[in-house]
């Protein structure tokens, strides 16, 4: 199995990234500008059968079609893009806005506006489980959700913390209001089994 690696250029400069790739024969292509992308020109069509995509969604600052079609390219028929993001939800996100927050859709600019804005930041956009199944159904109906979870933080449980309980809290709220807006937002072109 071939795995290759892409990141910035200064990713790569690190002594322990080019030991760990080399005891690992890991393939590093360095890549200044995603937005474009042209350095996976030199992988073959269908190619890739998983694209680990871990915590780099929300740093994203570009109009991604350019970047997602040479993933598209790339990507093997049934070949598997993993994504994981920051949680929107999780008990120290950022609700900004409260109509998207209790109806699921996450806060600050909303996917819609991510594909046609071309802004800049460090995580200038958190996303909700619900938005991100929204953005790959609005790049390319090709684009199928096979699977879409949120998954607790990190950090060790600690069932004393108060924190944890008002979360353990938060989610059964949620829970129970999700219950009931689901049925009347939930788009049909953006399903996950």
């Amino acid at each position: 199995m071939d795995v290759t690696a892409v990141d910035l250029p200064i990713t790569f400069e690190f002594e322990n990234v080019q030991a760990l790739a080399a005891g690992e024969v890991i393939a590093l292509l360095p890549c200044a500008d995603l937005a474009r992308a042209d350095v996976l020109d030199v992988l073959p069509d269908n190619s890739v059968n998983v694209l680990p995509f871990t915590e780099i969604i929300e740093h994203l600052t570009f109009n991604p079609v350019a970047f997602w079609r040479q993933i598209y390219r790339v990507l093997a028929p049934q070949g598997r893009i993993v994504i994981t993001t920051a949680n929107y939800y999780a008990w120290n996100g950022r609700a900004w806005n409260i109509k998207r927050f209790v109806t699921g859709f996450g806060g600050g600019l909303s996917v819609d506006e991510v594909l046609g804005d071309h802004t800049y930041g460090h995580h200038w956009r958190e996303f909700s489980r619900l938005e991100l199944i929204r953005y790959f159904c609005l790049l390319s109906p090709d684009f199928v959700t096979v699977k879409a979870k949120t998954t607790r933080d990190y950090y060790a449980p600690d069932s004393r913390s108060w924190r944890r309980r008002l979360g353990r809290g938060w989610r059964r709220l949620r829970a129970c209001a999700r219950t009931r807006i689901w049925r009347s937002s939930w788009s049909k072109n953006a399903t996950a089994s």
